[in-house]
């Protein structure tokens, strides 16, 4: 009678051998590369969110300015029509049109919608900004009561035709995201991008405290001496941070799911 240790049928399996297979697979699996009109939207939207809270916080007229040119440069990228090879897709060769995506999304009628809105404000003042060189005040102005009003004032006092810019920079850069990124991985690495800026901001502000001299970047004078890292106001800097930390969040968590899933 044979014993059990020369019986191959009885033998504990061996742990690399059922690896192997699994290797074999990932090592001749190819990796589908990204468009490249893709991965240069990419890149525009990433600079375009890393700069905004090293601009003083996107807080003064020229880096609102700056924002609204990523967006513009970025949503005109977005719809640019693409052709997908083989080394895109795996697939025949095809052209995809963008515009049409961008007809299916909601957010991009709601942000119409409300565009439309603030430039109606901007156009029917009910009250305009006087000031005598002393001090200033708002003077009732003739409008139209069936329209939405808005007030007349200059563009460095946060006025209707100021925050269209804001609006407009935001809602451009949320449609050239859903239409230009076809990718899982461009949407990972555009988070990864945000949560390291998070954290260079972050250790900035720490550096600060400990060695600053009381300057934003040591040269900048705040309007606020409680001011953290590159953002003049605290809470700003904290929202900011809090955004970036569910963001770190999210992907170690989903990074985690996908070792799982991997046996890693």
């Amino acid at each position: 009678m044979p014993s059990s240790s020369s019986s191959g049928d009885h033998a504990p399996p061996n742990y690399s051998d059922l690896q192997k297979p699994l290797e074999h697979f990932r090592a001749n699996t190819k990796r589908l590369r990204v468009h490249p009109a893709e991965l240069t939207l990419l890149w525009i939207i990433c600079a375009h969110l890393v700069f905004l809270p090293w601009a003083i916080g996107a807080m003064r007229p020229w880096a609102q300015w700056i924002s609204f040119g990523f967006s513009v440069l970025s949503f005109g990228m977005a719809l640019m029509p693409r052709t997908y090879t083989a080394e895109h897709t795996a697939s025949n060769q095809f052209r995809l049109i963008m515009w049409p995506k961008l007809a299916r999304f909601p957010i991009f009628w709601l942000g119409l919608g409300l565009l439309g809105y603030v430039l109606t404000q901007a156009l029917n003042p009910a009250w305009t900004f006087q000031t005598d060189g002393k001090g200033w005040w708002m003077a009732s102005t003739p409008h139209k009561d069936w329209l939405p009003t808005g007030v007349d004032v200059p563009f460095n006092r946060w006025g209707p035709w100021r925050m269209l810019l804001i609006y407009t920079a935001g809602w451009l850069t949320v449609c050239a995201m859903w239409v230009g990124f076809t990718r899982r991985r461009s949407v990972q690495v555009f988070f990864v991008t945000l949560a390291v800026n998070g954290l260079l901001v972050a250790a900035f502000g720490v550096a600060q405290r400990l060695f600053g001299n009381g300057k934003i970047y040591w040269f900048y004078k705040s309007v606020n001496d409680s001011f953290f890292s590159s953002f003049v106001y605290k809470n700003h800097a904290g929202a900011y941070l809090v955004l970036a930390l569910a963001v770190t969040c999210g992907l170690a968590g989903w990074f985690y799911m996908r070792g799982l899933r991997r046996l890693e």
